[in-house]
């Protein structure tokens, strides 16, 4: 399940870390150029130093040019091709990956997946299913959260179709 997605407080973009990154990056006018970092490096990363913490150029430079598209907590940007060089901070070649490495259009069509309606067979599974968590948490003494944990390992154990196992488990989330 994709979990909640909580955008990044960007507070800490303060005008001092925009001048500093400014003035370690070569832009150019077209958005198909790299753009290289000049500044300070850390293990191969490049990074805007103030107030005692090292910040990502890339998550500096994402945050700047791409205000359409904030940044996501927890998230990583990254370069979208290989081809990029590593100090490239060209915001139209950066995007963000989820910490398992999916991509925010990858969740965006998992989430437009999820809020699809269920089928009348699909509702009555999870009805069904709903009914067991509950018996099988109060005949073991367990919480019906334990039980859903257990079936979602199951699943993915089994490695069934994604798209009816992932639809089948929200559909019981919100029935539990």
């Amino acid at each position: 399940m994709t979990k909640n997605i909580q955008l990044e407080d960007t507070a800490w973009l303060a005008p001092v870390v925009v001048e500093k990154f400014n003035r370690a990056v070569a832009k150019r006018a077209d958005t198909e150029t790299c753009w290289l970092w000049a500044g300070p490096i850390n293990n191969g990363y490049g990074y805007v130093h103030h107030a005692g913490t090292n910040r990502s150029v890339l998550r500096i430079a994402y945050a700047l040019g791409r205000p359409e598209d904030p940044l996501i907590k927890g998230w990583h940007v990254v370069h979208i091709s290989a081809a990029c060089r590593d100090h490239c901070v060209n915001p139209h070649h950066l995007r963000q990956v989820a910490p398992g490495g999916r991509s925010l259009p990858l969740v965006n069509a998992m989430r437009a997946e999820l809020e699809k309606p269920l089928t009348p067979d699909e509702e009555a599974y999870a009805d069904r299913v709903a009914d067991l968590i509950r018996e099988a948490a109060i005949k073991m003494d367990l919480s019906d959260t334990t039980i859903m944990r257990v079936i979602a390992a199951r699943l993915r154990a089994r490695d069934l179709p994604k798209r009816k196992n992932t639809r089948r488990l929200g559909a019981l989330k919100k029935a539990v």
